[in-house]
């Protein structure tokens, strides 16, 4: 793999919803190998249309991983301490290799296997529909420019594999939630003592209600994505 694909690979798991401090060395190395691997193997060639690079990309994510469920054991008040050994689950490594993952692992493996085909794409995090769901959840806006036209796919293998199973309508349940912008509060507890960090209904009430939208006008989002990342690159410049 090139250079340029490892660094977009960094700066995926650098986002504010991911974190460095969920890999180490190995990790990170076997990552790259079994990355690089993968995607020898899809039927992906130079005149495929980015939609279908997606629905690829989405339909392995979503047919080879599964959700981790211990990883929500504290929070479920099922053990007394939140298992620090867990934080795995929370990456693409997981979801790669050990075939099990939360939504932030789903999401950031379905950005890195978007990456190796230089489509842009960003984190959301989306309060997902019904009283009983009280975290925030992960999902991937990504960017689709075929014919000089610019659009944004929203992705979640995730949900979606889990509607297939009870047979409901994925695109009414995607369009029935709430997303919002990663933020520096939630970089800062996304863990949290148990191990899930801030609870959806508290975490909208804080955040800054330009960075939250309907699925109508997550379009809204992505200017600020964009200013955001330019600021960043000066940053770094």
């Amino acid at each position: 793999m090139d250079k340029i694909h490892i660094d977009k690979i960094k700066k995926i798991i650098k986002d504010k919803a991911h974190g460095t401090e969920f890999y180490n060395r190995v990790m990170f190395e076997t990552l790259i190998m079994e990355v690089d691997n993968l995607v020898n193997k899809f039927e992906i060639d130079a005149n495929s249309k980015t939609k279908d690079i997606l629905r690829i990309i989405n339909n392995y994510v979503k047919s080879n991983t599964s959700i981790r469920s211990e990883y929500f054991d504290k929070f479920s008040g099922n053990v007394e301490f939140f298992d620090e050994d867990e934080k795995i689950y929370r990456t693409a490594y997981a979801a790669l290799l050990r075939k099990q993952a939360m939504c932030a692992g789903y999401a950031e493996l379905t950005r890195i296997l978007l990456a190796m085909y230089d489509i842009n794409s960003y984190t959301l995090l989306a309060k997902l529909p019904g009283k009983n769901k009280k975290l925030m959840h992960y999902v991937v806006l990504a960017e689709v420019n075929e014919n000089n036209k610019v659009s944004y796919v929203i992705l979640d293998p995730e949900r979606e594999a889990s509607c297939e199973r009870k047979g409901m309508d994925f695109k009414r349940y995607l369009n029935n939630m709430t997303f919002a912008i990663p933020n520096e509060l939630w970089k800062e507890n996304k863990i949290g003592h148990t191990g899930v960090g801030i609870e959806a209904e508290q975490f909208l009430e804080t955040t800054n209600q330009n960075e939250i939208s309907d699925f109508n006008s997550v379009y809204r989002l992505v200017k600020i994505l964009k200013e955001r990342e330019n600021d960043e690159w000066k940053g770094e410049r």
